[in-house]
């Protein structure tokens, strides 16, 4: 299968030596944790017959035992090969390796076998058999099989390497097809005013007049038989949807959408998805027809049809089953220090609040929301004002993280398409899904619609919200993306994006993905006429009962994870497009975006993003603690290693103001700083209905100042910890909000109150199966799991079953006594000689890069007096940290509290030999710095 969208898919990694002006011998790679079956019977305690797993940042797989196989499906030239392994075992009984090809009648044929010498089980030596492997041409299975003594070998790769010294053939040549020289022209649905022609227009160097549904036929020949891939040489002014496909046996066998080259005659080759599979050498009807929203479409030059391998069986051998292996999140672009965000910065939410009377001594660096205008963004002088407005702002020393839009950007989209309907959001009953939370806006004559991440216009879109941002002087780039598209199919007052473009797409993406007998088995007897929307009114549903089933993954509607990996992917490619646009012009700025790694249907997987922005919710309806339901994103955000830069819902602050209760939000700005992230200053806050509210800045100067005057202590910063909490994305894909799962909210009080200092580990969803890095997992000494665990893939399973020692169940009871035992291990609270590890959280973190700065205690008061949100302060408050708790031993401590003079702690010993420091007067938020 050639692939020519980027959709994640995972396959047997072949790599074959690249054709040249050499003879060469076929080589075949195969990465052993990529089996496609396995089985085997010896009782090992594992709950799959082989288990993979990654160790010196390789995946290999383990828990081999006699009898034990694996199977892997190849396409080879054929002949005779030799094979050569990558193995290690600690066994010295002889434990072999035979392998067996599956004939065409089913039998598997042993090719011999090979003994593995004495080793080690994960110091893998290559071992190379005497015998030799016959392989037919084409497709095959082969079997890896285990004989000898109970216990076997762990196995790496294996490559095979041809015997057969092959002439490389003649490269074949594009086919080329010259859109004038049609045989036949017509149209598909009705005509089009103004369109003259029927069909299309013949030019001497191409067509004109394309109307959508225009058609042409051609006669091509292909002297090569195999796959082939398409792409279209076209013009258009059209910033409507406009595409092109192409249809062979009256099937469509590639299409796209394309986007608008300036001119009509104005030519821009465009790559068609899909996969053109010519059985045999000879001449076919080729038709190319035009298709989309827009009625009129584009002028053509050329058809060209590029020759991409010898395959000429099924076009669409997609596994199935993505993610069979392990992934890891890539680590974020290293940006100059210079440039980076740091963990004590202080943002006023808005530019303007910099002026408001009494802010200016918060030691702010910057603005996090700068917003371009919201109108006429295309008129140099409206903007020219902005531009100004930006610099002035700079001319302070302060840093201004301008912003692009998904939703409060409508204007500007109309602005840029002139006509939007046609690239919004559409329900399943074919409405349009305008952005209703923002209130009725009309513009131009058009609604709030909702824009789809499919739109063919949404990249070129983007890029030129990025020439506006970058027209200014601005410091960092934020989108805020919390209302792309994606996330339509899981809010249950939206309803689903089924728009014509979409549903290509989904088709697109489903014929990548699936077999036919695959697809047939999801209900899809024929992927090339399939419709989602149609498929779903076909089983009964409509907008309301969709929107009951996909609030959540497991609400029961056919194909919905599907539904939502394919959205994801596609936001995630498109925007990786604008991210590349971004850093074609400027490759060290910040790039950020209103997404969390517990929203597992947003764009995180990108090293482009380098920190995170929101809106998120503080529950402030509970008025009594600390929130604990935020610790998922500052877990989260620290987990990817992304600087989480965020402010309240105006919800939140408006049961504030509805309470006269503005110190509770000290509560959230410590909780943030405390766990690396940043919390925005509230000043002049929109809280809805009510208008503006300034909660006063009295309220919280001393915090501000307090981050301010601690940066040393916030900077580089990461969380000490000796505990993982396993959290699937599939289980926040299973929730109602953002947040993760009730679950995982369970489990981060419990940990939290308990003082148990500890990572949020990140497994990905079947969709994108991403897992912790091994150096991840080996640092840590406990792995806590809990009622999310069901929601992990086999594979993850199977890694988090490797450190079995090491992995304790909340939810079992005889896990109970070793977890509270982990609490002798950590750091503890007493307040006036009362334990008090859920009243104060004792949050220790150290230096990510320099082993010699001091080691850090953040200290949180969580408790609130319900009825104005203050914190009460607290007298006698002794933390214990026990010996070897950190890497060196604690020498002298030094304590700071908002507004206070810093003062040196004494140290003291308690009876376990825990070094003991002392705080009084502890209010919201404190700091214990540790020399060692």
């Amino acid at each position: 299968m050639i692939r020519k969208r980027s959709f994640l898919s995972t396959s047997i990694a072949l790599s074959l030596a690249a054709f040249g002006a050499q003879a060469y011998a076929e080589t075949i790679s195969v990465e052993a944790e990529l089996f496609d079956n396995f089985g085997g019977t010896f009782d090992d305690g594992q709950p799959n017959p082989v288990t993979i797993y990654t160790t010196n940042g390789q995946g290999a797989i383990s828990y081999v035992n006699a009898q034990d196989f694996v199977d892997y499906d190849i396409t080879a030239n054929g002949g005779e090969y030799t094979i050569e392994y990558m193995v290690g075992t600690s066994v010295a009984a002889n434990p072999t390796i035979e392998v067996l090809v599956k004939s065409n009648n089913g039998e598997w044929q042993s090719q011999g076998t090979v003994a593995v010498p004495l080793g080690s089980w994960d110091n893998f030596q290559p071992l190379t058999a005497s015998h030799t492997v016959t392989l037919p041409a084409g497709n095959s299975t082969v079997r890896l099989h285990a004989i000898g003594p109970n216990w076997q070998w762990n196995l790496e790769s294996f490559k095979l390497t041809s015997n057969t010294i092959t002439n490389p053939t003649d490269p074949v040549n594009d086919v080329v097809v010259n859109l004038e020289n049609f045989t036949n022209t017509g149209k598909t649905g009705a005509a089009v005013a103004g369109d003259s022609v029927v069909g299309f227009g013949q030019t001497s160097q191409g067509i004109n007049f394309n109307t959508v549904g225009d058609y042409g036929d051609y006669s091509v020949t292909f002297d090569t038989a195999g796959t082939y891939s398409a792409k279209v040489s076209v013009g258009t002014t059209v910033q409507a949807q406009v595409g092109a496909e192409v249809l062979l046996n009256n099937t469509v066998v590639a299409s796209e959408y394309l986007s608008s080259t300036g001119g009509w005659d104005t030519y821009q080759n465009f790559d068609l998805n899909g996969d053109i599979v010519i059985p045999s050498a000879g001449t076919y009807t080729i038709r190319l027809r035009s298709h989309g929203a827009a009625n009129w479409q584009w002028n053509g030059d050329e058809l060209t049809f590029v020759y991409e391998s010898n395959e000429t069986g099924n076009a669409n051998p997609g596994t199935g089953n993505p993610g069979n292996g392990e992934i890891h999140l890539e680590a974020p672009l290293a940006l100059p220090a210079n440039r980076q965000i740091e963990k004590s910065s202080v943002f006023y939410t808005y530019p303007q609040n910099s002026n408001l009377a009494a802010f200016n001594d918060f030691g702010a660096d910057g603005a996090f929301w700068g917003h371009m205008p919201e109108h006429d963004l295309y008129d140099n002088s409206v903007l020219s004002t902005w531009i100004n407005d930006v610099q002035a702002y700079r001319n302070k020393g302060l840093e201004y993280i301008a912003r692009g839009e998904f939703d409060w950007g409508f204007r500007w989209f109309t602005e840029y398409t002139g006509d939007p309907t046609s690239h919004w959001v559409r329900t399943l009953d074919g409405d349009i899904v305008t952005m209703s939370f923002m209130g009725d806006f009309m513009y131009q004559g058009y609604p709030n619609g909702w824009l789809s991440n499919h739109s063919p216009v949404f990249v070129d879109y983007f890029k030129s919200q990025v020439d506006a941002l970058l027209s200014a002087n601005v410091s960092h780039i934020m989108f805020d993306s919390q209302t792309s598209s994606t996330r339509s199919t899981d809010m249950n007052q939206f309803g689903g994006d089924f728009s014509t473009m979409a549903m290509d797409g989904f088709r697109a993406y489903m014929r990548d993905k699936y077999t036919t007998a695959q697809l047939a088995a999801k209900g899809i007897n024929n992927i090339n006429n399939f419709n989602y929307r149609d498929f779903l009114i076909s089983a009964g549903y409509n907008h309301t009962t969709y929107m009951a089933g996909a609030n959540r993954i497991s609400g029961g509607v056919p194909l919905f994870d599907d539904f939502i990996y394919f959205n994801r992917e596609v936001l995630n490619e498109k925007m990786a497009e604008v991210f590349d646009y971004i850093r074609s012009k400027d490759a060290n700025i910040e790039i950020g975006a209103t997404t969390a790694i517990s929203e597992a249907r947003g764009y995180i997987f990108d090293k482009d993003l380098t920190f995170l922005a929101g809106e998120l919710a503080m529950n402030s309806a509970v008025t009594n603690e600390m929130p604990i339901s935020i610790i998922t994103h500052l877990k989260g955000a620290e987990a990817v290693d992304k600087t989480l830069v965020y402010f309240p819902y105006p919800w939140d602050f408006a049961n504030l103001y509805d309470r006269n209760s503005p110190a509770l939000a000290r509560t959230w700005i410590a909780q943030s700083y405390a766990m690396g992230a940043i919390f925005s200053i509230p000043a002049n806050i929109w809280i809805g209905d009510a208008g503006v509210w300034s909660p006063g800045a009295d309220n919280y100067r001393d915090l501000y100042q307090f981050a301010d005057n601690n940066s040393n202590l916030l900077d580089g910063y990461d969380a000490y910890s000796k505990v993982g909490l396993v959290a699937p994305m599939m289980a926040s894909l299973d929730a109602t909000w953002i947040d993760g799962s009730n679950t995982l909210q369970g489990s981060i009080r419990t940990l939290i109150e308990s003082n148990l200092n500890f990572d949020l580990l990140v497994f990905g969803d079947p969709g994108h199966p991403v897992v912790p890095t091994q150096a991840q997992l080996d640092s840590l000494q406990t792995i806590i799991v809990d009622g999310d665990r069901k929601y992990l893939t086999d594979g993850q399973n199977a890694l988090v079953d490797a450190y079995d020692g090491r992995v304790l169940d909340l939810n079992d009871n005889a896990d109970t006594a070793a977890i509270n035992a982990l609490k002798a291990n950590h750091i503890s609270v007493t307040v006036n000689g009362a334990a008090a590890d859920a009243t104060v959280t004792a949050l220790s973190r150290v230096h990510e890069s320099n082993n010699n700065a001091p080691y850090v205690v953040q200290l949180l008061n969580r408790p609130v007096n319900p009825s104005n949100g203050v914190t009460p302060v607290l007298g006698t408050v002794k933390i214990a940290i026990p010996q070897g708790y950190f890497p060196e031993g604690v020498t002298t401590a030094k304590v700071h509290l908002p507004g206070k003079n810093s003062v040196n702690a004494n140290i003291t010993n308690n009876a376990q030999g825990d070094s003991v420091i002392t705080v009084n007067n502890l209010g919201v938020w404190g700091i214990i710095e540790l020399a060692h």
